[in-house]
């Protein structure tokens, strides 16, 4: 049998990052909608 172990840990730090930073979209949302109701 062949094992393979991926240390992942410094892709998942990179990605925790971003992922934090745009989990809440609410407030972009809000945004945008304002500005296409605007524009209607």
């Amino acid at each position: 049998m062949i094992r393979i172990d991926i240390d992942d840990r410094e892709v998942r730090r990179a990605l925790e990052d971003p992922r934090r930073r745009t989990s809440n979209m609410k407030s972009a949302m809000h945004t945008v909608a304002d500005h296409l109701h605007s524009r209607s």
